[in-house]
């Protein structure tokens, strides 16, 4: 995953050259993957907690789910780098941006492939669905009523399978 000048550093000196460099590769939300929890905390840690004090503030919340889909969908983030920078904020910001999902077009099967991802993720991750992924499924299945929620199901599950 890593290119091979840097594939021998270990995670502090990764961290540390990219810190000293400065420079972001915006592309690797695109291509990889974390495979370990130690990965993806790497990756998501500051993230999340920065969409954590973003949403603390009132008046940046009503921006917060805008900025989050912009950038996942603007840098073309793989889905699965989406969940798990979801699963490193919390779960007011992950109910708000699923929320936010449901108002777009297409919304629906984007929030049944993104709650997939989620329990994706968290399995890769080695962490339990009780470590808060589990309420955030159970308010996902009942956010809506009639049809819209049978095919938010019905696409989880197909998604799933």
């Amino acid at each position: 995953l890593l290119p091979p000048q840097v594939s021998h550093y270990n995670s502090f000196q990764l961290s540390l050259r990219t810190r000293m460099l400065g420079k972001p590769d915006w592309t690797i939300m695109q291509v990889q993957v974390p495979t370990s929890y130690q990965e993806a905390k790497e990756m998501f840690t500051d993230l999340g907690k920065a969409f954590r004090l973003l949403f603390r503030k009132q008046d940046d919340r009503r921006y917060l789910s805008s900025v989050m889909i912009s950038m996942f969908d603007g840098l073309d983030w793989h889905i699965d780098n989406q969940a798990a920078c979801l699963l490193f904020s919390c779960e007011a910001v992950v109910k708000m941006f699923l929320t936010e999902l449901t108002r777009r077009q297409g919304g629906l099967v984007r929030l049944s492939h993104m709650l997939v991802a989620m329990v994706t993720v968290c399995g890769r991750l080695d962490n339990s669905l009780s470590q808060g992924l589990s309420s955030i499924l159970d308010w996902s299945f009942a956010l809506l009523e009639g049809g819209d929620r049978r095919r938010v199901i019905g696409e989880f599950w197909k998604e799933a399978g």
